[in-house]
C-alpha cells in the first residue's frame, strides 16, 4: 500500500543499477530502496520486515551458505514474518528432442566434482530442510511446471538456445563419456535448430517455499 515500503538486495552491482533504472521509470523511488549486499551477511537489524522474497539465488549457493542465508532472513522478519524462497529445480528441465538422458549424466558428473550451481539447482523441494533448522515453520510448498511446446517464439528460441548452450560448455569440463562430449558439443552447436524441431518441447519447474 502507500505506507508500505520495499528494500531490493543484490550481489551485483549491475543488477541494482538495472532496478534502480526501473524504480525510477515508474516513479516510486520513495518506496523502494536498493542496496548492494550478500545475502549471508543481511545490513539490517533483527526483526526489520514483515517479508523477505528470494528467487532464484539459493543455487548459487553451498549448503553451508544457505544455512547463513535462511538464517539471516530469519533474523530480519519480524516474528510470525514470512520468509518465501523461489528456485529453479532443475530435475524438471527438459529440452526434447535431446535424450534426458544425457541431461541426468551431465548433473550427476556436475554432483560427482561439487559443482555448487547444479547441486543447488537440485534442492528444489528439499529447502524446506534449512527453513525448519532455523527455527521457521514451513507453511506452504508448491512446485509449478512450465511447458513451451513448438513453435516456439523468437524471444523463446534465443532464452532456450542460450540454455543449451550453457549446458553444452559445462559438459565439456565435466567428466563425462567421449561420447557425450561429443553429443553435448554437436548440440551446442545446432541448439536453434533442435528447438524448432517440429515436437520440440521444453520443460522446467520452480519450487516455492514459504516459512513463518
Amino acid at each position: 500500500g502507500e505506507t508500505g515500503s520495499v528494500v531490493a538486495l543484490d550481489h551485483a552491482p549491475e543488477n541494482i543499477a538495472a532496478a534502480q533504472r526501473r524504480i525510477s521509470e515508474l516513479g516510486v523511488p520513495r518506496l523502494i530502496e536498493t542496496k548492494v549486499s550478500n545475502v549471508t551477511e543481511l545490513p539490517f537489524a533483527d526483526g526489520s520486515f514483515d517479508c523477505v522474497w528470494c528467487a532464484n539465488v539459493t543455487q548459487y549457493l553451498t549448503d553451508a551458505e544457505l544455512a547463513r542465508a535462511v538464517a539471516e532472513f530469519a533474523r530480519v522478519v519480524k516474528p510470525g514474518g514470512l520468509v518465501a524462497l523461489k528456485e529453479a529445480d532443475i530435475a524438471f528441465w527438459q529440452f526434447r528432442p535431446v535424450d534426458p538422458r544425457l541431461i541426468w549424466r551431465l548433473y550427476d558428473a556436475g554432483v560427482t566434482v561439487g559443482d555448487t550451481q547444479v547441486i543447488g539447482a537440485l534442492r528444489g523441494w528439499g529447502i524446506s530442510r534449512w527453513l525448519r533448522q532455523s527455527g521457521l515453520e514451513v507453511i506452504k510448498q508448491q512446485t509449478t511446471l512450465i511447458e513451451r511446446a513448438a513453435p516456439f517464439e523468437p524471444f523463446a528460441v534465443a532464452f532456450l538456445g542460450g540454455l543449451l548452450q550453457w549446458l553444452a560448455s559445462r559438459a565439456l569440463l565435466l567428466p563425462l563419456s567421449t561420447v557425450d562430449k561429443a553429443e553435448w558439443a554437436k548440440i551446442g552447436g545446432s541448439a536453434e535448430e533442435i528447438l524448432r524441431h517440429p515436437d520440440a518441447c521444453y520443460q522446467e519447474a520452480f519450487t516455492l517455499t514459504v516459512g513463518r
